[in-house]
């Protein structure tokens, strides 16, 4: 009987550091993918563009949009730029393409087609792939708008012009389907940045959020914070599993 419970008491034992193995492998594995999901998401805002929701312009199926901006860091992975509240009907869509100063050569690009949802609250985001030495580079941001309908109906899309006065900003271009030019305020439009490494990434986040932390978190105190806690926190999720 006795020998009965002992072999009880050891399978249970097993099973405990068993599971407590498993339960730091998922914590591990959760940590990694909370880490990887912050540093896709992880970007900064060119603080130089002022944004001011203006007046609108519209285009319509076979129309294109252009806006010249400069990149003032490297590493430009987003542009953001505010679009009218109508969602994207079916068999229509939008071509977001970055270009060279020049607007001839495609550097990156992406489409949403219909059912897209256009949020005039918020700034659609065209990311893509950072590009390492951006800093200073005028590109092209052009929209180009189409249907594979039978019969593209005159479906309109918005684009909300800048209020804010961004001296340097050239105006935006509308070309019609009859080839004409008309020239707008420039648009609501700001470009983003991501970090070409961690290390960069680290001082980048601690530099743009020295603002809003208190005294005995700015300057080389953060990162010895951040090892206190990530120890504390090891400590602490082993004896919960013992």
């Amino acid at each position: 009987m006795k020998n009965n419970q002992v072999k009880i008491k050891d399978k249970w034992s097993k099973l405990n550091k068993l599971s407590n193995k498993w339960w730091q492998v998922i914590l591990l594995i959760s940590l990694v993918l909370i880490g990887g999901v912050f540093w896709q998401r992880f970007s900064w805002s060119d603080n130089s563009y002022r944004l001011t929701k203006g007046q609108r312009v519209e285009i319509i199926p076979g129309e294109i949009l252009r806006q010249k901006f400069l990149a003032q860091d490297n590493g430009l992975a987003v542009v953001e730029i505010l679009i009218g509240g109508k969602d994207l009907q079916p068999e229509y869509f939008l071509d977001f393409l970055l270009m060279e100063a020049d607007c001839r050569r495609v550097l990156r690009q992406t489409t949403i087609a219909g059912h897209y949802v256009l949020d005039s609250k918020r700034l659609f985001r065209f990311a893509f792939l950072p590009i390492a030495d951006s800093e200073q580079k005028w590109y092209c941001l052009k929209v180009v708008y189409y249907s594979k309908a039978r019969s593209a109906k005159k479906k309109k899309v918005r684009f909300y012009l800048n209020a804010a006065k961004n001296d340097f900003l050239p105006p935006a271009e509308v070309i019609r389907k009859d080839k004409t030019v008309q020239l707008a305020a420039p648009l609501v439009l700001r470009p983003r940045y991501r970090p070409l490494s961690w290390r960069e990434g680290l001082v980048v986040f601690n530099q743009r959020f020295s603002q809003y932390k208190p005294s005995f978190l700015k300057g080389g105190w953060l990162w010895w914070w951040l090892i206190i806690a990530f120890f504390f926190n090891t400590w602490l999720v082993r004896r919960l599993l013992h």
